[in-house]
């Protein structure tokens, strides 16, 4: 029994990503210790053993998760084996999986590949209950000194001839996802389930997209190529959900249907440390990639070097030492006098081949506009000298420095003629402007950041620190800003291209969340005290505190002359019917909105919290989980499945740190009913 015991032990320890020492003789714990599997790990992330096997989510759908992250096989579900990873044709490996201890994620450790020295791969498989999906990322770390292209490839093999596969846009059986594409549904032939096995494989305007192969409709492989490079870490992101089989298979149906598992929406879950690392997701809702929309330092093309550069066309490139006294820039929204200490670069008008100066400046800053006065000396190392007006320079670049650390609180508004102005926290701006269903007020401590709205939309996309997402037109108004060198500034909304944070800040939900159709998140209080849905002609009045959620299943079924519902309440219920109300009253930022039920796709409420009586009351209950009297392990189940979901944060915890196995399968029965619901 003690050998058994160590040797668990040797295996977990073994399973830790900073716990990887064994010897370089045993084949099978392979290797020498290698720090560079620290890169994939989360500081002070806890992990506990995987507990593998069949999982249902709250759709009714069950899941069967194998040691290395694919997808096993459970009853009659058409997949017999899924979303297995090859790297380089090699299949991944595992030593043992473990979890996070809320059991919601996975995180699967790869064996060390033949013939890829250095390259370290992990899947983090979350378990999304709330729609019935599994979010994998793949992550691969190169640790070695040269650039390595890695061949991924994700293969799902079927019970049987699948019927057919059709992407988001519609198109059948295809062998590459196209422009605006983001994955496949796959049906079920005849003799399989109803149910179709839907999978997003990347954004919609995504750089890296898979090509797909099939094989006599037996199975479907998605093949994915990266390069990285020395120190680099790229993840692949993608879904997989079970759907019932839509009534038609055209663009809008299946659109609205891919949107509910899309990348966007999963984002929020991915681990902070790995967002910037998702090679396949959307470049314009994120914001690295909107900075990249905004000329950067290096866009002049010029090297930085320990010295000055002064750059004359492609080939000439002189370096030594440039000096120039403060200058005056007439920019568009006045005139400011450039602290030339704070200067990292300038392009200037190069002879009139450019329409205006540009100053790159230390702290982030980007500044355009006329320079007559502006001049510049530059002592070259080797001897000599020249003199330059801002019109007549083409590049300099100012010798490497360390840039100036943004301050807490501070954001970026970027303009459309390419200027970038910091916005400090003493600004505290304030925003009025309208959506489809209101006016909206907020202020810059409010706001998480604010793009260019897509699809034509004459205003912008912002997203709100509650969670708020929603389009809104901001009219042509007025406001000041301090630059931090030059007093107050004034500009035009209609001059703004986006307001971006130093750092990106994480949205919190607060309130009752609405999801509402282009993509837009509303979150607030709900202004209605009760709601009536009329189910098989019975009328059934909630409160709307007992309401834990609500689908507008009209997006399902076609059906828009009624407005069918399903409503979840907090105590386990549900009910399925009619909604009579033309619209849906919420109060957002303090303003009484009024949203047609067209426009809701489903609505979440903040939960209830057990108040301290019954949460003694769960704890007593389960603690008799595990008595010796069956009757009392029965009355203490019964009872403890009337309180509904409230009691699931508890009843989790207890499944994963209660020792009694008895204890621990009644909880599971008990969680199993609400998963089925």
């Amino acid at each position: 029994m003690n050998y058994l015991i160590k040797f668990t032990q040797i295996l977990i320890a073994a399973s830790s990503l900073t716990a990887i020492h064994t010897s370089a003789q045993s084949e099978n714990l392979a290797g020498p210790p290698d720090h560079s599997l620290e890169v994939l790990s989360i500081p002070g992330e806890e992990l506990i053993p995987a507990a593998l096997g069949v999982r249902t989510d709250r759709k009714g759908n069950s899941w069967n998760l194998e040691r290395n992250g694919s997808l096993g096989r459970v009853g009659s579900t058409m997949v017999n084996s899924g979303l297995v990873l090859s790297v380089n044709q090699q299949k991944f490996d595992t030593f043992q999986p473990q979890m996070t201890t809320d059991g919601k994620e996975f995180v699967i450790h790869g064996r060390p590949l033949s013939g890829l020295l250095g390259i370290q791969v992990m899947r983090r498989i979350r378990f999304n209950e709330d729609n019935g999906s599994l979010r994998f990322l793949e992550l691969f770390f190169n640790s070695s000194a040269d650039p390595v292209t890695l061949a991924i490839e994700l293969a799902t093999s079927f019970s049987g001839n699948y019927k057919t596969s059709v992407t988001d846009r519609a198109n059948v059986d295809p062998v590459m996802l196209g422009e605006g594409e983001t994955g496949l549904l796959v049906t079920p032939g005849t003799a399989q389930s109803n149910l179709c096995f839907l999978f997003v494989l990347c954004g919609p305007d995504s750089p890296i997209k898979p090509t797909i192969s099939t094989q006599s409709r037996y199975g479907v492989n998605f093949q994915y190529q990266i390069t990285l490079n020395p120190g680099e870490t790229k993840g692949l992101a993608h879904t997989v959900s079970q759907t019932i089989l839509p009534p038609q298979l055209d663009r809008k149906t299946l659109t609205q249907l891919f949107d509910t598992y899309s990348l966007e929406r999963s984002n929020p879950n991915f681990p902070d440390q790995f967002q910037d690392t998702i090679a396949n997701q959307s470049t314009n809702r994120a914001l690295s990639g909107l900075l990249l929309g905004i000329d950067s330092i290096e866009s002049i093309g010029v090297e930085r070097s320990d010295t000055d550069v002064l750059a004359i066309g492609d080939q000439t490139r002189l370096f030594g030492t440039a000096t120039f006294a403060p200058f005056e820039l007439d920019t568009g929204f006045g005139k400011i006098t450039i602290p030339v200490e704070n200067v990292s670069a300038v392009a200037g008008k190069n002879k009139g081949l450019r329409d205006r100066v540009r100053v790159f400046l230390k702290d982030g800053q980007i500044l355009s506009g006329e320079a007559p006065l502006g001049e510049v000396n530059f002592a070259m190392k080797g001897g000599g000298h020249t003199k330059l007006t801002l019109d007549k320079l083409d590049r300099l670049m100012i010798a490497r420095h360390t840039a100036t650390t943004p301050e807490v609180g501070s954001a970026m508004i970027q303009t459309w003629a390419g200027d970038q102005l910091k916005l400090t926290r003493d600004s505290n701006l304030k925003f009025s402007g309208l959506t489809p269903w209101g006016e909206l007020a907020f202020s810059q401590e409010d706001l998480s950041w604010l793009i260019p709205a897509p699809d034509d939309f004459p205003g912008y996309q912002i997203r709100l620190k509650n969670g708020t997402e929603c389009q809104v037109y901001l009219t042509g108004q007025e406001f000041r800003l301090s630059s931090g060198f030059s007093g107050e500034l004034t500009l035009n909304f209609n001059t703004v291209r986006a307001i971006i944070p130093s750092m990106a800040r994480k949205s919190t939900t607060l309130g009752t969340r609405a999801r509402l159709a282009a993509d837009q998140w509303l979150v607030g209080e709900l202004s209605q005290e009760t709601f009536t849905l009329t189910s098989n002609g019975q009328k059934i009045e909630v409160a709307a505190d007992r309401i834990r959620r609500l689908e507008n299943l009209q997006y399902i079924d076609g059906d828009r002359l009624n407005h069918p519902f399903l409503a979840e309440l907090w105590d386990g219920s549900r009910i399925e019917g009619m909604l009579r109300l033309d619209h849906l009253k919420m109060k957002i930022q303090n303003q009484e909105w009024s949203i047609p039920l067209d426009d809701i796709y489903e609505i979440e409420t903040s939960g209830p919290l057990l108040n301290e009586a019954n949460r003694l009351t769960v704890k007593k209950l389960v603690a008799e989980l595990g008595s010796d009297s069956w009757a009392t392990r029965e009355k203490a189940t019964k009872e403890l499945e009337q309180f509904g979901y409230l009691s699931i944060p508890l009843l989790k915890s207890e499944i994963n740190q209660n020792p009694d196995p008895e204890v621990r399968h009644r909880i599971e029965r008990i969680l199993s009913t609400y998963k089925q619901n």
